[in-house]
């Protein structure tokens, strides 16, 4: 949980990537949707359209014009990140989702490519 300032409730900030559903094959993301919605994180609004897309997925499958919108929809990119990973962190600028569902982070070491972590936006400066 992000924490608010000059006195602002708590903000709420969650992200998850898997633009191809490779992640979970066969799952739903609607699991992650409904705790969001349970959570107050998502509108019911935003839960009825996440189920609508999931339902155009299962029929229709991915393709490149939505991963596009994803990709431009994405307030991460072009952000300095604190990537959190198992064992060890990264900073750096979040460049791309790649296609397969990746974060795409470019650090003083080169490009490192995440697939799951938690990623926090850090101030300029």
């Amino acid at each position: 949980m992000a924490e608010g300032s000059n006195g602002a409730p708590p903000l709420r900030a969650a992200a998850f990537f898997d633009l191809d559903k490779t992640l979970m094959a066969g799952s739903s993301g609607i699991f992650f949707a409904r705790a969001a919605y349970e959570a107050g994180m998502i509108t019911r609004g935003r839960l009825l359209g996440d189920l609508w897309q999931n339902l155009r997925f299962r029929l229709r499958g991915s393709t490149d014009d939505w991963a596009d919108e994803v990709r431009r929809r994405c307030a991460t990119l072009g952000q300095v990140v604190r990537v959190t990973l198992p064992g060890e962190e990264i900073t750096g600028l979040a460049a791309a989702i790649d296609d397969a569902g990746q974060l795409v982070v470019e650090t003083a070491a080169g490009p490192r490519r995440v697939t799951a972590g938690d990623v926090v936006h850090l101030r300029p400066g």
